[in-house]
């Protein structure tokens, strides 16, 4: 019976020491999430406003590291209980922002086709 206490202690303990370093991959996948956010919203206006094409905008160039650090700090792209964490639709909505900017660059600038976005 004691023993059964102890792993049940055990257990507990070991779930709330996991806590903070959750909690603290959290926020820096929504901060690259937030930095990728914000590298969209400047791609897509260079493209639109400043007359850019995608692959000369320096915001749309961004995309490759960014993503790189996303990759490597675990962010997902599959939820298995279904639920995304908030940080994953920040990053969505930012890839929906540059794929409209790629797109949007493909209309007008026909002669210099994005192939690759990030």
């Amino acid at each position: 019976m004691i023993f059964q206490h102890l792993k049940t202690v055990i257990a507990a303990v070991a779930l709330v020491a996991a806590c903070p370093s959750v909690a603290q991959d959290s926020r820096k996948l929504l901060s690259i999430a937030q930095e990728f956010s914000k590298a969209a919203d400047k791609c897509f206006e260079d493209v639109q406003n400043q007359n850019r094409p995608y692959r000369r905008s320096v915001h749309c160039k961004k995309f490759g590291a960014i993503h790189l650090q996303w990759l490597r700090a675990g962010g997902e792209f599959d939820y298995p209980n279904g639920k995304a964490p908030f940080h994953a639709y920040v990053m969505e909505k930012a890839k929906g922002t540059a794929w409209q900017a790629a797109l949007r660059s493909n209309l007008f600038y026909k002669d210099d086709p994005v192939q690759l976005l990030w």
